[in-house]
């Protein structure tokens, strides 16, 4: 991602038609400030989920509508609000799933290199899914921002959206219910301002204060120097 910096926004203007506003979590702080550091695509996942099935337009863009529909963090749209970065859950608008064709798979390869390098804006959005098609086999291109998933969380997307497909192209329905990203925002607000959470951070100061320095600062431990002098 080459340009992290978003321009400032009014309160008026990101609230209007829109969910609450949400502080980053601990966890995309740190992604946002490496983002805006490296000034480099390092804040993005991508993965080729190849389907078993043969390829059908129609299922795949309701497979794809569905999988956002289900997951709120496709939803995430990040914001300056007066100079503090926030976030809020966009309501549902359609996304177009595009598909893009091979007839060798070197063009494919070149495709998916050029794809994958390029960066997420992070104030549109923080995805990407094609199909694509090459030698016969069909596949599922998805790019998603770190800021709203980890490899775990792509693991997950990964196999809801192959049982979908499956569903969808079996004339089935499927009946589950995913989780959702804003509970958990919800859940760390409330135990950042909890007293619970205040216990927890005596605690680990107490613990800090018996660690050697050296553990912190990069500088030689002296226990390790002397093992290393015998």
């Amino acid at each position: 991602m080459k340009n992290t910096k978003i321009k400032n926004m009014k309160v008026e203007d990101t609230m209007m038609g829109r969910e609450k506003m949400y502080s980053l979590t601990n966890a995309q702080k740190q992604i946002f400030e490496m983002s805006s550091y490296s000034g480099k695509n390092t804040a993005s996942i991508s993965i080729v989920l190849w389907m078993e099935e043969e390829y059908d337009e129609r299922v795949l863009q309701e497979t794809v509508d569905e999988l956002i529909q289900r997951n709120d963090a496709f939803r995430i749209k990040i914001v300056n609000d007066n100079g503090i970065i926030k976030q809020y859950k966009e309501s549902i608008h359609p996304y177009v799933v595009k598909t893009v064709f091979f007839d060798a798979k070197s063009e494919y390869e070149r495709w998916i290199k050029d794809i994958s390098a390029q960066g997420l804006d992070i104030q549109g959005e923080l995805y990407q899914i094609f199909g694509c098609c090459v030698e016969g086999r069909f596949g599922v291109y998805i790019k998603m921002h770190h800021i709203i998933c980890d490899g775990w969380s792509m693991s997950i997307v990964c196999k809801e959206l192959d049982k979908i497909y499956h569903a969808y192209m079996q004339g089935e329905v499927m009946k589950y219910a995913s989780g959702s990203y804003f509970e958990c925002i919800a859940k760390e607000e409330d135990y950042l301002s909890s007293k619970k959470s205040e216990k927890d951070k005596e605690y680990w100061k107490e613990i800090f204060k018996s660690i050697n320095p050296g553990m912190i600062t990069g500088q030689p431990c002296p226990l390790i120097s002397s093992i290393r002098r015998q």
